[in-house]
């Protein structure tokens, strides 16, 4: 299974009410289409860092890093996160199955580690939302679960079946992602859909933009460094930082915002052209994400529109004021990135703060 946008499950019903249910309480999302790799010996973290941008050398066992893939010209391709099982063993997930290939290929005549690809043998659910972590408890989950912290993972077992549980999520809420045998996903799909109703990607996506996070399908294809997409602090591994000055720093560099619209009626699973440019263009919003959300307001009195895009960073250093306007949505408005939960607190938040 890969990741394809227009493939994505999105009719378990109106993905505005989805949003908001995954907010009040919890929902339940099918991320299976990640892919999954191991790579284990005492070569791991160097096999990792030769195809990652993120300094891995801290990493603890137990813990979970983001981190970012990029070409050689610096061009950002893909994020991911990488989990430390053990000393010498790591797990790479992507959204890209190419990255993990990419990881198996590169350690095949390595005398000092091996890589494995799990995908096919891998079934990725999340839980999200204030009362995810009552949901898991309820499935079964040791008390244990609810010490987590944010970036943590841990294995348990889960009806039966082996599984890591991590604390992270791709909606901006409070919730896990749980990693388990493929074998094992139908029973523990029914199981959790029995507690806590199901989403699609199309819910996902409208917190995702809300929570301001990209997707590599959208926000990276235009050609970007790790600096314009606001992600310049998960690219500090010593090779990407010999060249980190110059990226992002010309008289041509750009910055992903959020914006709002009043436009109504935006697919929650819109996608933008396949031939974007950099913005040139005084005022110029490339839009990369957008969809309508309960978050704002349309003309009509229903649901506006709510996205991602980039403008020139000129445009946001100088002191005259700018009217920003895209090809698709028209004039703009350009609002906090993130829009939604500006500091990230609901994720990191204590379970204890968070009725059960």
């Amino acid at each position: 299974m890969s990741f394809e946008l227009a493939a994505m499950r999105d009719d378990y019903g109106d993905p505005l009410d989805g949003a908001r249910a995954c907010r009040r309480a919890a929902s339940l999302f099918d991320f299976s289409c990640v892919a999954r790799a191991r790579v284990s010996g005492a070569g791991a973290v160097r096999a990792l860092q030769r195809l990652i941008t993120r300094r891995l050398d801290g990493l603890r066992p137990g813990r979970i890093a983001y981190g970012l893939r990029e070409d050689a010209t610096g061009r950002l391709l893909a994020d991911v996160t990488v989990w430390r099982i053990d000393d010498m063993t790591y797990e790479l997930f992507s959204g890209r199955r190419v990255d993990v290939s990419d990881l198996v290929r590169l350690v095949e005549r390595s005398p000092d580690c091996h890589a494995q690809d799990l995908s096919e043998a891998t079934a990725i659910f999340a839980v999200q939302g204030p009362r995810s972590l009552a949901a898991l408890l309820r499935l079964g989950a040791p008390a244990r679960l609810a010490r987590l912290a944010y970036f943590q993972f841990a294995p348990m077992r889960l009806l039966g079946a082996s599984c890591l549980v991590g604390r992270l999520g791709y909606t901006g809420e409070p919730g896990f992602e749980i990693v388990a045998p493929r074998d094992a996903a139908a029973g523990l799909w029914d199981a959790l859909a029995g507690i806590v109703p199901a989403a699609g990607f199309a819910v996902a996506n409208i917190l995702r933009i809300e929570a301001g996070f990209i997707l590599f399908a959208n926000d990276l294809r235009l050609p970007v460094m790790a600096r314009e997409a606001g992600l310049g602090g998960f690219a500090d591994a010593p090779a990407a930082m010999s060249q980190a000055a110059d990226r992002g720093s010309s008289a041509d560099a750009c910055r992903l915002v959020s914006f709002r619209s009043p436009i109504e009626g935006t697919p929650a699973l819109w996608t933008p052209a396949t031939d974007l440019a950099r913005p040139i263009r005084p005022g110029q919003i490339v839009v990369t994400s957008a969809c309508s959300s309960p978050l704002c307001s349309g003309t009509l009195g229903g649901p506006g529109t709510l996205g991602l895009g980039y403008v020139r960073r000129a445009d946001l250093e100088t002191t005259a004021r700018v009217q920003f306007a895209s090809d698709g949505f028209g004039p703009v408005e350009l609002v906090s990135h993130p829009f939604y939960d500006t500091a990230k607190r609901r994720p990191r938040a204590p379970w204890a703060t968070w009725q059960q």
